[in-house]
């Protein structure tokens, strides 16, 4: 309902209240009440309402001074109350959502000096209140964003952030904090930052990242992380810098599956993996899974034909161990293709391709081979002869 009709609503219940030889002095409190609960809460409408109510008073009969002092005293006694109760049940609602809410809130000066904080921040920070009152906030932000932060808050600008934040027991959360300054009605300015403890969010978005880049049976890297890997090594060596890309495949892999079953053969290809990886310990080697019983070996620069063989034949010697699996012995051997130079200038696709082709080469010559092959920045790594 709007004010007009509220107002208009206001002056017929007056008439009536007042219609009579004694008013009723309950209503005209009531009418004042709604008035505030409408809206008009200025103390000017008093004022304005006490003219109103002088005729109103003199149209029922009820113009004697100490009849008209009743009528608007109980108008401004449930004007005023009304107004209290307002005034009290808007600060206690304030007060229950500062207490309560899930957000950490920081009240501080516009220099970042804390003067106050609610409950939710002395529970994630696990220190009281008083241990805050008086220190700066800029600690709360992660050390390469500060800066960031107080050039935004000088120029008057809100600010957004996440990072870690250490807690006193000497664990560790994830914060995403917003700040912004603010004025009072006074003019006095103040700082106030609502942070939120995100680290659930955060472990499961890393949890989802963490498994799109990696095999979910061996829990090597997938195909997707080793491009990426390739194209980070390749970044950060430069030219000159060589590395070893390897194909890796198992040799008498599909008979173990073919005669045992899939799950044999999973378990197989878990302890694969995990030899695999006990082998290159140490070495920087990275490892990844892209195919059934496909396997891929990076040696990052610098690296040589000599450390490089030296790294693939350990990783053969591993695997000629046989297994133990079900409570039956299952013997497989490993053959390998590498390539070795310098990654920059060539897509990580063509790399892996010409590994693989060395692979093809190798597995020519019988099981558990070794061939490896040298490029130079400006060769040709699409299908063609090779030199050792």
């Amino acid at each position: 309902m709007r004010l007009a009709e509220v107002v208009h609503a206001a002056v017929e219940r007056l008439t009536a209240a007042l219609a009579g030889e004694y008013p009723d002095i309950e209503v005209v409190r009531q009418v004042a009440a709604d008035l505030v609960d409408a809206g008009a809460t200025d103390p000017t409408v008093i004022a304005r309402s006490v003219p109103v109510l002088c005729d109103l008073a003199e149209q029922a009969g009820h113009d004697a001074a100490d009849q008209v002092a009743t009528i608007v005293g109980a108008f401004g006694e449930g004007f005023a109350r009304a107004a209290v109760d307002a005034t009290e049940t808007r600060f206690e609602g304030m007060e229950a959502a500062y207490r309560n809410t899930p957000v950490a809130i920081v009240i501080g000066s516009a220099g970042g000096l804390i003067y106050e904080v609610n409950p939710t921040f002395e529970r994630l920070m696990g220190v009281r209140a008083d241990d805050w009152r008086g220190r700066a906030g800029y600690p709360l932000l992660p050390p390469d964003q500060r800066e960031r932060v107080l050039s935004q808050l000088s120029s008057g600008e809100h600010f957004t952030s996440q990072g870690p934040l250490p807690q006193a027991d000497g664990t560790e959360i994830w914060m995403a904090w917003t700040g912004l300054p603010a004025t009072s009605k006074s003019g006095r300015r103040y700082m106030l930052g609502f942070g939120q403890d995100i680290t659930a969010q955060r472990q499961a978005t890393e949890q989802l990242k963490w498994q799109a880049m990696h095999d979910p049976l061996t829990l090597l890297a997938n195909r997707r992380h080793l491009l990426e890997h390739l194209a980070r090594t390749a970044a950060a060596a430069g030219p000159q810098g060589a590395a070893g890309v390897c194909a890796l495949d198992l040799d008498a892999f599909k008979p173990v599956n073919d005669s045992h079953g899939h799950f044999i053969g999973d378990q197989l290809l878990v302890e694969v993996a995990h030899r695999m990886q006990a082998a290159v310990v140490g070495t920087d080697c990275f490892l990844a899974r892209v195919g059934g019983d496909e396997f891929v070996a990076v040696l990052p620069p610098p690296t040589d034909a000599d450390r490089t063989r030296a790294i693939l034949s350990g990783l053969q010697a591993a695997l000629r161990e046989p297994f133990h699996i079900g409570g039956r012995p299952l013997a497989v051997t490993v053959s390998i293709g590498a390539v070795l130079g310098p990654l920059t200038g060539h897509d990580p696709t063509q790399v892996l391709d010409a590994a693989d082709r060395v692979l093809y080469e190798a597995k020519t010559h019988g099981p558990d081979q070794l061939v490896l092959h040298r490029f130079t920045a400006d060769r040709d790594l699409s299908p063609g002869p090779w030199r050792q």
